[in-house]
Order: C-alpha cells, then sequence, then structure tokens
C-alpha cells in the first residue's frame, strides 16, 4: 500500500484499507503510519475496520498517531479522527496533548480526553455488605477513614436505580430536617470530597467523571463504581430465573451480610437493607431445603453455614441446618447448634424453641 497511501484518491485508499481488512487485517498496522496520514480520507466502512485494528494492536497505532498528531497541516477532520482512535489505544501520556484541544475551538472538541481518563482509571469497588470498605484499583479505605456524611452519599446513591438520584432525594434522605439552601450547601460541599476520595489526584480536566451532576440529577458512573449489593442484586434475580446450585454457591460466598451496617440506624438505609436481607435469606432456604431433600448434604451444608456467618440469627436458616444435621446423622452438631438456636428463638422472638427430637 505505500505508494497507493500516498497518492491515490479518497476512494481507492479506502477499497485498499477494506480488502486488507477482509484478508488479513494486522497489514494495516504494519502500515499505521500511512493509514493514520490518510484518516480523513476514510469512509466509515475503513475507518471502523482501522478502528478494530488499533484496539487488537494499540502500540503499534499510539507511535504512528504522535508521529502525526502534532503535525501544523493536519486539517480539523483529520485531527478529529486521530483524537478518537488516540481516545482508544493512547495512555496517561496523551492525555495533556488531548486535552489541549480543548482549547481549539475550531476542532469542536470540548471533552477531548475524558474517554482516554475514564478507560484509564482505576474502577472503584464498595464493600457494601457489613462494613463499609472501598476498594480503589490496587488500594482499600475503610469506612472510617471516610467523613461520615461523604460515605452516606456514596451508600445512598449505591441503593438507588442505576446509581441514580435527584438533588431533592438526597436532601429528604440525608439532611432532613436541614432547611434547602443549608442543605444544598452541605450535597455540594459532600460531593467535593466525595470526589476526592473517589480521583485523589484528579483535577477538572483530567477527571474520569466517578461521581456526576447535571441539572437535578447526581449519580455515579456504573462504568467505574460496582459494589457487591448490586452484584449479590443481580444474582439473587439471575437464582430466580434458573435456581442452578452454582449461582446459590456464588451468592452465599458473596453476601457479607446485612447492608451499610454503619449507617443501621439511619432510616434511607432500613428499606434497601431489609429487602435485599429477605431476597436474599428466601433464595439461600429454598436451595438449602431443595439440595436436603435431594440428598446435596454437603452443598446444602456449605450454604447453610456461610448464611448464618452473614446472618447468625437467622433463624429460619438454622432451622434448615438443624434439619440438615439430622438427616445427616450428625447428632453431636445437631446438639451444638441447637443451643445457639434456642437462644436465638428466646431472647431475639420471645418463643419457646421446639424440642430437638422434633425439629
Amino acid at each position: 500500500m505505500p505508494d497507493v497511501g500516498i497518492v491515490a484518491s479518497d476512494d481507492i485508499v479506502a477499497g485498499h484499507i477494506k480488502a486488507m481488512g477482509a484478508q488479513d487485517s494486522a497489514y494495516l498496522s504494519i502500515q499505521a503510519e500511512l493509514v493514520v496520514r490518510r484518516l480523513s480520507d476514510l469512509d466509515e466502512a475503513a475507518l471502523a475496520l482501522v478502528t478494530q485494528e488499533a484496539k487488537l494492536r494499540p502500540e503499534r497505532w499510539r507511535w504512528a498517531l504522535r508521529q502525526t498528531f502534532k503535525s501544523d497541516s493536519a486539517t480539523p477532520k483529520k485531527t478529529r479522527r486521530m483524537a478518537d482512535l488516540l481516545e482508544l489505544v493512547g495512555d496517561a501520556d496523551d492525555i495533556p496533548d488531548l486535552i489541549a484541544l480543548r482549547k481549539k475551538k475550531g476542532l469542536r472538541l470540548p471533552e477531548a480526553g475524558r474517554n482516554l481518563c475514564r478507560r484509564l482509571a482505576p474502577r472503584v469497588y464498595v464493600e457494601d455488605l457489613g462494613r463499609v470498605s472501598v476498594r480503589l484499583g490496587d488500594s482499600v479505605l475503610t469506612g472510617t477513614e471516610i467523613r461520615k456524611k461523604v460515605l452516606s452519599l456514596l451508600c445512598y446513591l449505591l441503593t438507588r436505580p442505576q446509581f441514580t438520584a435527584t438533588r431533592e432525594q438526597v436532601f429528604e434522605a440525608l439532611w432532613p430536617n436541614m432547611d434547602p439552601d443549608a442543605g444544598a450547601n452541605s450535597l455540594n460541599q459532600s460531593a467535593y470530597f466525595l470526589r476526592h476520595v473517589l480521583e485523589p489526584d484528579a483535577n477538572d480536566d483530567t477527571s474520569a467523571g466517578y461521581l456526576r451532576s447535571r441539572a437535578d440529577l447526581i449519580w455515579l458512573d456504573r462504568e467505574l463504581v460496582g459494589c457487591r449489593s448490586t452484584d449479590c442484586s443481580a444474582l439473587i434475580a439471575a437464582i430466580r430465573k434458573d435456581p442452578s446450585p452454582q449461582l446459590v454457591v456464588q451468592l452465599a460466598e458473596s453476601y457479607a451480610g446485612p447492608y451499610a451496617v454503619d449507617f443501621i440506624y439511619d432510616e434511607w438505609a432500613s428499606s434497601f437493607r431489609g429487602t435485599l436481607h429477605a431476597s436474599y435469606l428466601d433464595r439461600i432456604e429454598r436451595a438449602i431445603t431443595a439440595d436436603t431433600r435431594a440428598g446435596a448434604f454437603d452443598r446444602a451444608l456449605t450454604v447453610a453455614q456461610l448464611a448464618l456467618q452473614a446472618d447468625p440469627e437467622a433463624e429460619r436458616i438454622e432451622l434448615c441446618l438443624l434439619r440438615l444435621y439430622r438427616r445427616m446423622g450428625s447428632h453431636a452438631a445437631a446438639a451444638e447448634q441447637y443451643v445457639h438456636y434456642a437462644a436465638v428463638m428466646r431472647e431475639q422472638l420471645g418463643m419457646e424453641p421446639p424440642p430437638l427430637e422434633s425439629i
């Protein structure tokens, strides 16, 4: 393609690229410098092939793009296409050059570099079952290391559909007794500090946008932020459709306890916590009962023990475990477990437990 790439018409260049893409797309990477020089001349089909190949061999295209990127002779169309490609294959060294394009009004690239920042940003994972902690890439922050209202804003948004809430919903949940102006100020401050927690080294230019807001909405970017409660909710929904043992064991291993016990007395967390916990216990109880009837004792035992680690006072699960021990002939284990079961029944529920022999 060298001679063709330099002097051929747009149609011929696009045709050659599509032919190479169909035969051996790796050849496009070999000729990356020439292809980059003709980016603005490609039709959409040829550009799609180039983009696909660049994703497969980003180092090769990154080098070629950098060689051409700062060329004074690059047209706005060519610069925009190079910028789009560099968003996909670039690394942290390319962010400043992309950000600089935002100031060039003729390019109309006000968000240049934003996608690259998002692609390179470490993912955030919130362990929000039991005690809250936040994993940022390879580092972990415990909930106690984060301001209480900042952590509550994070956890509240995690309970919302699509991690999204209106500002009014946030006011009512987190600052119910505060006047609107003071509530707005508190929300703005908490959002500022939460952004700093999630992106301690970022500024307005380099922010990946973990926490975003527009008009009356505030939300967490679900491509960048995940959490344990959402993963467990997805497993529960999947088990309702397909109660496979593998999914049940995965749920039992993933569920670490009731939602965000750091906010055990906060009204906004109670409903979400109760609904998720009840759904979890329901699926687990059904699975233990089914496995016990089917004779899959080992799996039922594993699931029951994991569930009681997550909630030691789940008396229905403990009852299932007692029945399982008796079916297995584990009489000593049953007697030991019955002591705890009886104490929960009396102290927590105010009921006298049935005799072990009748369970």
